[in-house]
């Protein structure tokens, strides 16, 4: 599997390309304002010939009606997207291993919280306690997302992300048309490609560097 060049952070909410951040803003540690959420679906817009295809992660609020939508690269839709499905694979995949290497080690999840903007992009927090006590640990928020899926670990979200969501969602622009269409499209499936129980990237959707030889149209978590 290809991995993704290694670039500054991108934007939620908004169409583009897959990024990888690798450095963010650490937050301050208060609960004051976060919201319980829950990873709905994955959803995939743009699918019509010749159209870029858009992945997106929808989340909903647990005691009300608020969602939180974020715009995520293909690798991270098809972990989350096979793993609410609950497909089960030969071999463990990206997250699954992770989430076993934190077990292995006496660690355990407690929480993600997805607290801040950090350069455009949606950063998160990752709780995490094991036998050295508890740390927090700074993640792109895909990421965090998809560990939280694996282990069934509860998602926070935080006043600064649900804000910017819902201004990005407001208007008649193409991104935050794409972002509200979102709510309102089925969840995306995939399917294994072969029988080898080997990752296999969404085969519609071109890699990274061609995205980026075509011009930076926007940017993923």
């Amino acid at each position: 599997m290809q991995l993704p060049p290694v670039v500054p952070p991108g934007r939620a909410c908004h169409d583009g390309n897959l990024v990888v951040s690798t450095e963010a803003a650490m937050p301050t540690f208060t609960d004051t304002g976060f919201v319980p959420m829950r990873v709905s679906k994955v959803t995939a817009l743009g699918q019509a010939p010749g159209e870029d295809v858009s992945y997106f992660v929808v989340l909903d609020q647990l005691d009300g009606d608020g969602h939180l939508v974020i715009l995520i690269g293909p690798q991270e839709a098809f972990g989350l997207a096979s793993s609410l499905d609950r497909m089960e694979w030969a071999r463990p995949m990206t997250y699954q291993f992770v989430a076993a290497l934190v077990g292995a080690l006496g660690g355990q999840v407690r929480k993600v919280r997805l607290d801040r903007v950090a350069e455009g992009a949606y950063a998160a927090m990752v709780e995490v306690e094991g036998p050295a006590g508890v740390a927090w640990v700074d993640a792109r928020s895909s990421d965090a997302l998809n560990l939280a899926v694996v282990l069934g670990a509860p998602v926070f979200a935080g006043p600064e992300v649900l804000d910017d969501c819902a201004r990005r969602m407001e208007g008649d622009s193409p991104e935050a048309t794409l972002a509200r269409s979102a709510l309102t499209a089925g969840p995306t499936t995939f399917r294994r490609a072969d029988k080898t129980g080997e990752e296999q990237p969404p085969a519609c959707v071109p890699d990274d560097e061609h995205r980026a030889a075509a011009g930076d149209r926007g940017r993923a978590e």
